[in-house]
């Protein structure tokens, strides 16, 4: 690997054009029409040549932008015309130097060396987790994109969740989301259309099929790659709208502590993930559903549920039946009847929640 890569003694100062091809590579190959195994394998190699650490490093730097007022941001105001919300997206913010912008590219890089299984073990030992979290608070659209990109990747593990949410994970990604919710487009999500038997050609299938090749395997996670979910390779990317699927991503995997639960609540979460239902990014819809679907297994949460105007099979998503043992022998008093009611309901919460 070039020492003008990795930041070595011989770097040269200027380093952003040439971590930008490389980020271009590790993330769409060379090739026109190039399949994604050379590409992963690519990553790889990246991963085996010791690129996450110093990568890692120019992600860390700080500081960015002055720090935010308000944290987590309040949600807007979503608009119910369809796309209102798309076109008057949020102006991009400028970077604040080259750091900033060698901190972008990096960034991308990571979000795409992520999808390596080895990624994780290395990541974790550069020690840049808080770091990371901390940089969502003060950095522009397209880092956020980014770097909530790496988080919900790396969030899948347990360990590397438990390590977010002391960072402050679910309060930095909760101000993302919400930062980045006006430059989303509002309505009713769309499913990609099947083919059917008489169309030409197949164009339903053929462009459904498209879209899947385009998420490097991971089936379903659209949004978490640079273009957005959605947008077409001519069409420039929405960082807004990828911040925001990749955040909500991350909390959805966030919230299966209970730790995390309770803090979507007490920062005000839940009105945030509620809005996100209404951004007509499929993806969105989704992990914003199941983050809000595991804040709802915490029963102590379900009244903020229902006061944010939750659907009911979020407010509610344990049936009230399976929280009560429902004995019909009527032995005991009710309050014994009540004790062991309660101590039910608490054991059930805590097994669908882990």
């Amino acid at each position: 690997m070039s020492k003008a890569l990795v930041g070595g003694k011989g770097a040269k100062k200027d380093r952003g054009p040439l971590l930008l091809a490389h980020a271009e590579a590790l993330r769409t190959g060379t090739g026109a029409g190039e399949p994604p195994e050379p590409r992963q394998l690519r990553r790889v190699l990246a991963v085996q040549l010791g690129a996450v650490a110093p990568l890692a490093a120019m992600v860390a730097y700080g500081p960015r932008m002055p720090p935010p007022s308000l944290v987590p941001a309040p949600p807007p105001i979503m608009s119910k015309k369809k796309g209102a919300a798309g076109k008057k997206a949020v102006k991009p913010e400028a970077p604040m130097g080259s750091k900033d912008a060698a901190a972008t590219v990096a960034a991308a890089c990571l979000r795409f060396l992520a999808l390596v299984p080895e990624f994780v073990d290395d990541f974790m030992r550069t020690g840049t987790l808080p770091q990371l979290v901390a940089a969502l608070l003060t950095c522009n659209e397209e880092q956020a994109a980014f770097l909530t990109g790496i988080l919900w990747e790396t969030s899948a593990e347990p360990s590397v969740a438990a390590a977010a949410v002391a960072a402050g994970g679910v309060k930095a990604l909760l101000h993302v989301v919400s930062k980045n919710l006006a430059g989303c487009k509002s309505g009713k999500p769309r499913v990609a259309k099947l083919a059917k038997p008489g169309d030409k050609d197949g164009k339903g299938a053929a462009s459904g099929a498209a879209k899947k090749d385009g998420k490097d395997g991971k089936g379903g996670k659209g949004g978490k790659g640079g273009k957005g979910a959605g947008s077409s390779g001519s069409e420039a990317p929405n960082y807004n709208d990828i911040a925001v699927c990749n955040g909500t991503g991350a909390l959805q995997h966030l919230t299966f502590l209970d730790e995390a639960k309770q803090q979507v609540a007490l920062y005000g979460g839940v009105p945030i993930l509620t809005t996100c239902l209404k951004v007509s990014n499929l993806q969105t819809y989704e992990n914003a559903s199941g983050a809000l679907w595991n804040v709802g297994l915490d029963v102590r949460n379900r009244a903020n549920l229902e006061a944010a105007g939750a659907p009911d099979f979020l407010a509610q998503p344990v049936p009230r039946a399976w929280l009560t043992r429902g004995s019909n022998s009527g032995e005991g008093d009710a309050s014994e009847r009540g004790t062991q009611d309660a101590r039910d309901r608490v054991f059930l919460t805590q097994q669908l929640g882990l």
